[in-house]
């Protein structure tokens, strides 16, 4: 949404107020993630871990914490970001994508300058925490 060589500026400007506002999931879903992840509850792994986000993108949510010694490669690392998934994020995205390109290939004002499987490729690697 930020191509300025490839949309307007109203759209850019749209899509940036979208970014901006993206709501933080609940701090259940980021323990339930850790765990699943990991295998070991936050508590287990972390010394601390601020429940609120400092960030949140439209992928995912970034909160500070600080590693357990055993868990730390070393004294220096114990302080962490971790970044973690939105709710429904993988699922979101590929039904958005089907839609997009669809409209894409219906629509004689648009044309797609690039094949879909390139685009979902390069989309993977940006969700793939």
């Amino acid at each position: 949404s930020m191509r300025p060589d490839m949309f307007s500026p109203e759209l850019i400007e749209a899509m940036s107020k979208l970014q901006q506002t993206v709501s933080p999931h609940s701090y259940a879903h980021t323990k339930s993630i850790v765990l699943e992840s990991f295998g070991h509850e936050i508590e287990e792994i972390f010394e601390s871990f601020d429940e609120i986000p400092i960030a949140s993108g439209t992928i995912a949510q970034v909160h500070r914490a600080t590693l357990r010694p055993e868990f730390a490669i070393n004294a220096l690392s114990k302080e962490v970001a971790v970044k973690v998934r939105h709710p429904s994020v993988l699922e979101e995205t590929y039904i958005d994508v089907d839609l997009i390109f669809k409209v894409m290939n219906l629509s004689s004002v648009f044309s797609v300058p690039f094949h879909r499987d390139h685009f979902v490729m390069s989309l993977q690697k940006q969700i793939n925490l």
